[in-house]
């Protein structure tokens, strides 16, 4: 036994080192079965990169060839952007050409109208002027001849027994006869308003003139020796390099996002062709090191392979042996394991023999009761153990103890009694807390509207006087049935007198046709007081209009006058300071030529007056008819430029 114990321990360990061994040569092999059976796929892609970095190659060649003719390509464009943009800057060199030429024939034109307008004006101050001195013989002619027939009309004024005016005698022999064609004071003074009318036409007729003779010498002034066809010329020549200039400006806009395009474009394909390249790079480089990792591979699967077809194949004998040597240990291990517990069974068989009385297994095996009847007799007898403990403990209760007495107390039914009264007793407090919550609340704000209420009463009584002196100082108050607030009321004084300063002159500028007036009816405007309104009286209907019904020249005007009225007042206001320097600031293109006229001719008056008058116009007119004036002139750079021109 000794040496069969021995030899069974030898195997043993012979066995296990052969399983290590097995076991690790397989687990080292399990990775190079993986690196075996990925061999080929790593081939083909080896393959497939070597396509594509031929590929790559390519493309790069491509972009290298595209982008060898692109600087030719961006000579031409540049220069012909060059070209554009050289031409293009003289852009505004050719507008203010244009202008000038524009200028020129409008002065031209304007300068031809302006000797017809001033011979249709020496022709009328002419007539004036015959007029005038027609009105001037006549009223001394009618003076002498009233002068001459006053004995007469003093004889006729004669009663005898009265003193004569002249002479004081109260006899009166031989009167003056009165002639038939003897010329009254109320002649005389008709004559005299005639001579004066025709002295005021005469004046405003020569100062007519002189707006125009000056306007006339101004055009001449600008046009120099040109005549209307050199001028029109001009204008066409100018017209036409401005549109072949415009054309070269839509060309350096249309080039310059070109050269720009064409740039960014080079730039993307130099780009392209750099990411190609250095991906053809990385590409390489990749490649290689796949290359000496196949190559790596290959010999660590040659190596792995041994004497087998395949890796594969070894590692399948090898775990093979794993199993037939598992077997192997695993079976010597359940024959000791058996001997070991048969041992065991065989010592505790003894003890339980001896325990029970019994001589022998056989004996034991004969007294044996049936598994089912024990189990059976063991469950009746606790079943019955249970059913008396639940008993005694039931009848040990205090509540079965006291209904020992009294059977017949509906328990179940007291106690939901008992839950609804709680409840209702908890809902009636609550509502009383409620209520006295609401009543302590109620009370503390009839007090905090009481105390408000007293001083509100103190406080409107205290500012009662001042609230009727805002309400007479703002117009607002029941007293005041204009709604005239101080301030507009002493307005109000003051703007009869401008609308009065205005209209001398508004019934020159509108032949007479329109008047101011102020109005005490409220104009349909927000923001306008009561008191300061103001209708425009038509003299050709005789109707009053509304301001907003009048063109926009004719409102121009008026609120010329009304400035220039407003100045007068102020001037006679401020103890003669004179405002000397009046603006005005466009407005003249909406006027018609003759009320253009008109309103030169007032500022022709106020400038003879001693006043200096600036005007800010874009009218073509007006412009050519003021010789000193300031030009305004923008550059294609963007800054303006001025232009002094003196008559």
């Amino acid at each position: 036994m000794a040496g069969h114990g021995s030899d069974a321990e030898g195997l043993r360990l012979r066995l296990a080192d052969a399983h290590r061994q097995a076991v690790a040569d397989a687990a080292v092999l399990v990775r190079v079965v993986a690196v075996e059976a990925g061999l080929e796929e790593r081939r083909r892609a080896l393959r497939a990169g070597l396509d594509e970095l031929d590929d790559l190659a390519a493309e790069v060649a491509a972009h290298d060839e595209w982008l060898a003719g692109r600087p030719a390509e961006r000579e031409a464009l540049a220069a012909r952007l060059d070209a554009a943009r050289t031409a293009a800057a003289r852009l505004g060199e050719h507008e203010a050409a244009l202008r000038s030429a524009v200028e020129l024939r409008d002065a031209v034109q304007a300068l031809g109208l302006a000797r017809t307008s001033l011979a249709g004006a020496e022709d009328a101050c002419a007539a004036a002027a015959r007029d005038a001195v027609a009105a001037v013989e006549r009223e001394r002619d009618l003076r002498q001849a009233r002068i001459a027939g006053l004995a007469g009309e003093i004889a006729a004024s004669l009663t005898d027994g009265e003193p004569c005016p002249v002479c004081g005698g109260v006899d009166h022999p031989d009167k003056a006869v009165l002639g038939a064609d003897h010329v009254s004071a109320a002649q005389v003074e008709l004559a005299e308003r005639a001579r004066s009318a025709a002295e005021a036409v005469l004046t405003e007729a020569r100062s007519h003139v002189d707006v125009l003779r000056e306007r006339v010498t101004g055009l001449v002034a600008r046009v120099g020796d040109a005549t209307e066809a050199s001028a029109v010329e001009a204008v066409a020549a100018a017209t036409a390099r401005l549109d072949e200039c415009r054309t070269h400006v839509a060309d350096a806009a249309r080039l310059a996002p070109e050269v720009d395009g064409f740039d960014e474009v080079t730039r993307a394909r130099q780009e392209a062709r750099t990411a190609r390249d250095q991906e053809r790079t990385a590409r390489a480089a990749t490649l290689d090191a796949e290359r000496a990792l196949l190559s790596t591979a290959e010999t660590e699967v040659i190596t792995a392979r041994a004497d087998h077809p395949t890796v594969a194949a070894r590692h399948a004998a090898l775990e093979e042996r794993v199993e037939v040597t598992a077997d192997l240990l695993a079976a010597l291990a359940e024959r000791d394991a058996a001997a070991e517990h048969a041992a065991l069974r065989d010592a505790e068989l003894a003890a339980g023999l001896a325990e029970a009385g019994f001589e022998s297994a056989t004996a034991a095996r004969d007294a044996l009761v049936p598994s089912d009847v024990l189990a059976e007799l063991a469950s009746l007898v606790a079943a019955y153990g249970s059913a008396v403990d639940r008993v005694a403990a039931g009848l040990a209760e205090p509540a079965l103890a006291a209904l020992a007495d009294d059977a017949s107390v509906d328990l179940a039914a007291a106690q939901d009694a008992e839950r609804e009264a709680r409840a209702a007793a908890d809902a009636a407090a609550a509502v009383a807390s409620l209520a006295a919550d609401r009543a302590e609340a109620a009370a503390s704000a009839g007090d905090a509207v009481r105390t408000a209420a007293g001083v509100l009463v103190r406080r409107l009584r205290d500012a009662a006087p001042v609230i009727r002196m805002a309400g007479l100082a703002a117009g607002n108050g029941g007293d005041n049935g204009k709604g005239l607030s101080l301030a507009t009321f002493v307005l109000m004084r003051r703007f009869e007198d401008v609308v009065a300063a205005a209209n001398e002159r508004l019934l020159v500028m509108s032949d007479g046709r329109y008047e101011l007036e102020r109005s005490d009816e409220k104009e349909d405007v927000r923001s306008r007081n009561t008191g300061l309104a103001m209708r425009v009286l038509d003299h050709h209907t005789e109707q009053a209009r509304d301001p907003r019904s009048l063109s926009g020249g004719e409102t121009f005007y008026v609120s010329l006058c009304l400035a220039l009225g407003m100045a007068d007042v102020v001037t006679a206001e401020a103890g003669g300071v004179d405002l000397g320097t009046l603006f005005v600031d466009e407005g003249f293109g909406s006027l018609d030529p003759h009320t253009l006229d008109q309103v030169l001719a007032e500022l022709g008056r106020l400038r003879a007056g001693g006043r200096t008058v600036g005007v800010v116009s874009h009218v073509e007119a007006l412009k050519q008819s003021i010789a000193d004036r300031v030009e305004v002139r923008p550059t294609p750079q963007g800054p303006s430029t001025l232009v002094v021109r003196a008559g």
